[in-house]
């Protein structure tokens, strides 16, 4: 690797300059450059918002670092050496081996320097043959692109080859110096050097950060994103959480070659499905294109000690899954757009529950985003609310072929998950069939249908109750005198009857919808959701057509007592006020099927 053989110069150009000036003096100039390397890293933030402004933001950070390294020894060295002007004389053997191993110190933390200086600068993620994470090469394939009419060539460089940070192994240089810098600095800042905030806190691996920073973006583009009082280039809009969502790849299939995502994604007890909204606004874009430019590497949430980057982003209740070196682009060309990014992280990492249903959960104390370098954003004590907010709009572009079928391909996740297969939404107040009640009375607390099988409570010849927990057989139910099929509903509101079938694909239990009736809901425009009060189904029991049914008015229902049979026709009911937009049918977050009709 030729960026570790110049490492390996600069150590033994230094080695060899200290060897020639003896011991003493190359102990004192050792000393001095571990000060001056540990000062360059602990100071280089500081002075570059301080004197940079954002100026040369992309190359900033390199800037300060070799100058406050080259000033702190310049002037460290110029005070020494007027104070003690005189040498020390040792034996020759002493004093050259002591020399040369004091300028091999010295060396080690000059190349460190210099190395971490390089590596925050734009180059592409690996420099001089050096990458901190493997990476290949993909070149002259051919991917069908919808839309176009021919297959096109494509070469892919320097991609990761593991889908994340934690996958992939760490490299180093041949002579690690890099890494020896950064552990000095580290551990001073917890000792001798330590302040309101330790470097690990805001730095919890520098060099991964540098590395990240590198990938996902195009050499030429811009790195560095900057908040400043007069221009917040990312503005967090809010912070929400989701408790699973469909996924899909970002990316084509015949990219990802191997790469296979789960059909969705589900935060366990400990975990926390983070999703933070961020604004990017016109100035953080390209000018040539006036597109944002960044990567999930690129972003960087910060708890604890650890770094966090997004798996994907979300829009509406799809989550399109990234690899950490995709390419994000956000369109700012008419106006400023939002990106909703989702971390999966430990709970007890970043978050602090209220332990009252009625109040969000808010984020710890001491996090923070960090989006491309320097625009960092403060999540102290923001509260994660289970909706996202009304501010901020989406614009990531996709590639083709991506956004199409996505939808579709979210619902049939859903739908295989929920074991319901939504095949039409409507606002009825009727049963599916007539049965018949045998009474001409119009009022009665408890009747019993189909020779005791079915239990009903009436109201004005309306059914308030009616619970066929096992199959009874269909033509019993329609044997009789006086049927009816309407069913009560609350004033003011009407049932909404989302009709679906098992899916048609994979091994889902048929019965497993009617066992998660409680996980089912329509949501209205602002969000709201809306539980089930009863569900009925056709079922097949030996060729012969039977019903099952539960419902109440009051909403509180009775579990099946499922034990044979196939379901063929399922309808789940809502009670929901009139005059509510209805805008899509949802199992837990997921969603089997997008609507927009109003309540009459």
């Amino acid at each position: 690797m030729i960026f570790s053989f110049i490492m390996i110069v600069v150590i033994a150009g230094v080695g060899f300059f200290h060897y020639i000036q003896g011991f003493f003096s190359a102990t004192i100039s050792a000393i001095i450059t571990i000060l001056a390397s540990a000062m360059a890293l602990s100071y280089f933030e500081n002075l570059t918002a301080l004197m940079l402004r954002g100026k040369m933001a992309d190359q900033a950070f390199a800037i300060t670092i070799c100058c406050i390294f080259a000033g702190t020894y310049i002037v460290l060295r110029l005070i020494i050496d007027k104070l003690v002007p005189g040498n020390i004389r040792l034996p020759v053997i002493a004093d050259k081996v002591g020399a040369g191993v004091m300028g091999v110190i010295a060396g080690l933390f000059v190349a460190g320097t210099l190395a971490v200086a390089a590596q925050s600068l734009p180059f592409a993620p690996s420099i001089g043959g050096y990458s901190r994470y493997e990476t290949f090469d993909r070149e002259d394939f051919s991917i069908s692109i919808p839309g176009l009419p021919r297959r096109q060539e494509v070469s892919i460089y320097e991609e990761m080859k593991a889908d994340t940070f934690a996958d992939a192994k760490v490299n180093s240089l041949w002579v690690p110096v890099d890494d020896l810098v950064v552990g000095l600095v580290t551990r001073l800042s917890q000792g001798s050097m330590s302040g309101g905030n330790d470097f690990e806190r805001v730095h919890p691996d520098f060099l991964h950060e540098l590395f990240a920073n590198r990938l996902g973006i195009q050499v030429g583009a811009k790195r560095s994103m900057l908040n400043r009082e007069s221009d917040q280039q990312a503005k967090l809009e809010g912070a929400y959480q989701v408790r699973r969502a469909s996924v899909v790849d970002s990316d084509l299939a015949e990219i990802r070659t191997s790469r296979k995502v789960p059909a969705e994604v589900v935060a366990t007890p400990s975990d926390l499905l983070l999703v933070l909204r961020v604004t990017f606004s016109n100035s953080a874009a390209e000018a040539s294109d006036r597109l944002v430019r960044l990567s999930p590497a690129s972003v960087r949430l910060v708890a604890n000690k650890k770094n966090y980057h997004p798996i994907g982003t979300m829009e509406g209740s799809i989550l399109y899954a990234n690899k950490v070196d995709d390419f994000i682009f956000v369109d700012c060309r008419d106006k400023d757009h939002s990106a909703d990014f989702v971390f999966q992280v430990p709970y007890e990492e970043v978050a602090t529950s209220t332990q009252d249903p009625n109040r969000p959960d808010v984020l710890a104390g001491g996090l923070f985003l960090e989006i491309k370098r320097f625009a960092r954003i403060d999540l102290s004590e923001v509260s994660v609310t289970k909706t996202p907010p009304a501010t901020g709009e989406a614009k990531i572009i996709r590639k083709p072929g991506i956004q199409m079928n996505l939808v579709a391909q979210a619902i049939e996740a859903a739908s295989k998950t929920a074991g319901f297969e939504v095949k039409d939404v409507k606002v009825i107040d009727r049963f599916f069939i007539e049965v018949a009640v045998n009474t001409p009375d119009a009022s009665v607390d408890r009747l019993e249908l189909a020779d005791g099988a079915a239990l009903a409570s009436m109201n004005k010849r309306k059914f308030s109750k009616l619970e066929m927990l096992k199959p009874v057989n269909m033509a019993t139910l329609q044997t009789g005198t006086q049927p009816i099929s309407e069913m009560q509903v609350p004033d003011g509101k009407h049932i909404v009857q989302v009709i679906g079938v098992p899916p048609a694909k994979g091994g889902t239990d048929p019965w497993s919808w009617a066992l998660n009736l409680n996980r089912f809901s329509v949501v209205d425009k602002d969000g709201k959701k809306y539980s089930a009060s009863g569900a009925w189904s056709k079922v097949k029991v030996e060729g012969v057509d039977h019903v099952i049914a539960a419902y109440n008015m009051d909403g509180r229902l009775p579990r099946f007592k499922l034990e044979d049979g196939r379901p063929t026709e399922n309808t789940i009911a809502f009670l929901v006020p009139s005059g509510t937009t209805i805008e899509k049918v949802v199992y837990d977050d997921l969603v089997l099927q997008n609507a927009s009709f109003v309540i009459p």
